[in-house]
């Protein structure tokens, strides 16, 4: 058994005395077995510049009995992969997700390995059948280099030599040789950390010293930012990019860095995680016909990420030949990473697309695989359409920044009861959770909605207006302030960083809510109601509100209030394409306006009568849902989930209606065939129909 016990006492040292962490690792990889007495006693003696190559402060007693506790270590037999526990843990658990880095398991690694490296090598080995071509291909094998630009401890470039290893066994086995020409020379790596840089060295030294050969080269190593330095040359590039979403980028790299990262890459949007960066660089840096693996957060498939990195490595004659589209990450990161494989250049397939179902792994072939890593007809080019954009349909529910605007039901009630008037800005403020979750689908808050009244307009409440004074003025002030701290901060680390000033526009106007969406409220005046359903929708539901409801930010409201739009958006073809164009936020569903609703195509000549017959099924659908409600005291959401025959059958109606409104039958590619065929039309001036 590995003796974590020691790794850990060595990422402790790391912590505080980094220097002292990489020189130890070095030492003990070097002498592999029994080095740990002498390295102590030279730490004892302060003899540290001559054995460590290092300048080393006098140690605590805690870092000595740490560094004999590393030293104990048979580090010999310790698997190379496990070195990579030292740089996790020699971080601190915050600065660890500051900077994003994570550790990667070796399952994962392999998933992203097997697919670029293992398994085109594997292929090419077997369609060798003649000595010459055996030795041909051992040539190749024997130039080909693999670079990770985010190598971390070395674990991918590891796995990477390890699978090389493997294959060249094969092939000398049969050549009936016994010459291995494979070393560490043939693997690079970058990364900014020098603690990071040493261990994969570690890594690498460790890993050939068990397999018993020669010298081994030495791997090329870079201490440096990766997206702002040249990469050395490699027919395969692997890696994990940090993880860091586009709000904690600043942050985490400077405003400085933020700013050359920018000028270095405009077309990738500022709203686009810092993973997009890496698979456009890394389609950049490979030649025709390398290959690429990275793992991403689950976004690298939706929207600006998507825009930025996939669909750059697609357009840029990219192909990709396999895929995990999401899955759980498993440490403590705590989000859903996407996983891709892709060569610059054509290939004739097979496709891929694996997905971990528990413990097992399956893996479904396909004809494609689209830059929004889903097998089939990739939606990805579908246009938005000024028909469902004029006049805007889809809203954003009310975001209301401090939960002091918001009054519990009771209270709301009796403040209403005592001034009727103030029924003009208290009003009920439904979440999914009430609509959803609750069998009254009622809301149990109502929201103070000042806007867009003055400051004096508002002084006509005065209850109302002295609650928001009390419970939300003081926190807006204090986050201006902060924010304004921060600003300085920055401008003086940078002139040109860019500065936030939400807070400060909050506080100008801090008795209004954070984002009242007057747009929609304006919609609302004029309908008695709305359709709304969840942002984020792990079942897609739409509920009829009435008007004087106000949505939260967690709802998407539709301001339509007719049954046949009801039964086009509950429809299974709706359904299919938001789960096809949408965003995540993990694994769940995000309805969003841009990219869902304003590209589906509508039906565009249905009769009356058809129109009708949707309607008809619309109102029987809810009508079942309702009934189900009420019969057995569940919310909306368990009902919609119960197998229930009249539920069934009222779905079917419903997308057989829909279906003959479109006046044929359609599937997904035929929605992008007619959303392409509408925004054709459009830009020749013709009337399109939109919603409603």
């Amino acid at each position: 058994m590995v003796d974590f016990a020691g790794i850990a006492a060595l990422a402790r040292v790391g912590r505080s005395e980094p220097g002292l962490a990489v020189a130890a690792v070095r030492q003990l990889v070097e002498e592999a077995r029994g080095a740990g007495g002498a390295l102590v006693a030279s730490l004892r003696e302060r003899a540290l510049d001559q054995l460590l190559g290092v300048p080393i402060g006098p140690l605590s007693p805690g870092q000595l009995a740490d560094l004999e506790l590393a030293a104990s270590l048979d580090w010999g037999g310790v698997d190379p992969l496990d070195l990579g526990a030292v740089l996790e843990q020699a971080l601190e658990p915050e600065a660890r997700r500051a900077a994003g880095a994570h550790y990667t398991l070796e399952e994962v690694i392999e998933a992203v390995v097997e697919p670029t490296i293992g398994r085109p090598w594997a292929q090419r080995l077997a369609e060798a059948t003649t000595p010459d071509q055996l030795r041909t291909l051992h040539d190749e094998l024997a130039r080909y280099r693999v670079l990770d630009p985010a190598c971390g401890s070395g674990n991918f470039l590891w796995v990477a030599f390890r699978t090389l290893w493997q294959l060249e066994a094969a092939l000398v086995a049969r050549l009936g040789s016994e010459t291995r020409r494979l070393g560490l020379h043939q693997l690079a790596g970058i990364d900014r950390e020098p603690l990071a840089v040493e261990l994969c060295r570690a890594t690498l030294r460790l890993g050939w010293h068990q397999l018993g050969q020669g010298r081994p080269g030495e791997p090329e190593l870079v201490v440096a930012d990766a997206l702002l330095c040249p990469w050395p040359a490699a027919e395969a590039i692997v890696g994990n990019p940090p993880f860091l979403a586009k709000n904690r980028m600043q942050q985490a790299l400077g405003p400085a860095t933020l700013h050359r990262l920018r000028e270095r890459y405009p077309r990738v949007s500022g709203k686009a995680d810092y993973c997009t960066y890496w698979f456009r660089r890394a389609h950049e840096a490979l030649p025709d016909g390398g290959r690429a693996g990275l793992v991403g957060t689950n976004t690298i498939a939706q929207t600006h990420s998507r825009a930025g990195g996939l669909d750059h490595v697609v357009d840029q004659g990219g192909t990709i030949v396999e895929a995990v589209p999401s899955l759980v990450w498993p440490g403590e990161a705590g989000v859903h990473v996407s996983l891709v494989s892709w060569v610059k250049g054509p290939h004739p397939g097979p496709f891929a697309i694996r997905r971990r179902e528990g413990a097992r792994w399956t893996r479904e072939l396909t004809d494609r695989i689209g830059p929004g890593l889903a097998g089939g007809v990739d939606l990805g080019a579908a246009r938005p359409l000024a028909a469902n954009k004029r006049p805007k349909v889809c809203h954003q529910g009310q975001t209301h920044g401090h939960p002091g605007f918001l009054i519990p039901a009771v209270e709301a009630r009796r403040l209403i009861h005592e001034r009727p008037e103030r029924a003009q800005v208290l009003r009920p403020y439904l979440t999914a959770r009430d609509l959803f979750g609750r069998p009254d689908g009622q809301a149990t808050r109502f929201v103070v909605d000042f806007h867009p009244r003055t400051l004096e307009q508002a002084a006509r409440f005065p209850v109302l207006l002295a609650w928001i004074r009390e419970a939300v003025l003081p926190d807006r002030q204090a986050r201006a302030d902060q924010e304004r701290q921060r600003n300085a901060l920055a401008r003086a680390r940078s002139p040109k960083a860019r500065l936030n000033r939400h807070h400060q526009h909050f506080l100008e106007h801090w008795w209004w809510l954070s984002y009242p969406r007057p747009a929609l409220v304006r919609a609302l005046a004029d309908l008695p109601a709305y359709l709304a359903c969840a942002r984020y929708p792990r079942r897609l539901i739409l509920v009829r509100v009435e008007a004087a409801v106000r949505p939260s930010d967690v709802l998407q409201a539709f301001t339509l209030a007719d049954d046949y739009s009801l039964g086009v958006l509950q429809s299974e073809l709706h359904r299919a394409w938001l789960h096809r164009r949408c965003s995540t936020l993990l694994d769940t569903p995000r309805y969003t306006a841009s990219t869902v609703f304003d590209t589906f195509p509508w039906p565009q000549s249905p009769t009356p009568e058809q129109e009708h017959r949707v309607a008809r099924a619309a109102r029987a659908l809810r009508e079942r849902r309702r009934a189900l409600q009420v019969e057995r005291e569940l919310s909306l959401r368990a009902a919609d989930a119960l197998d229930d025959p009249l539920l069934r059958e009222a779905r079917a109606s419903v997308d057989e209606a829909v279906q003959d409104a479109y006046g044929r039958e359609i599937d997904l590619a035929g929605l992008l065939e007619l959303n392409l065929e509408l925004a054709a039309r459009e830009e020749a001036g013709e009337e399109v129909r939109g919603p409603g």
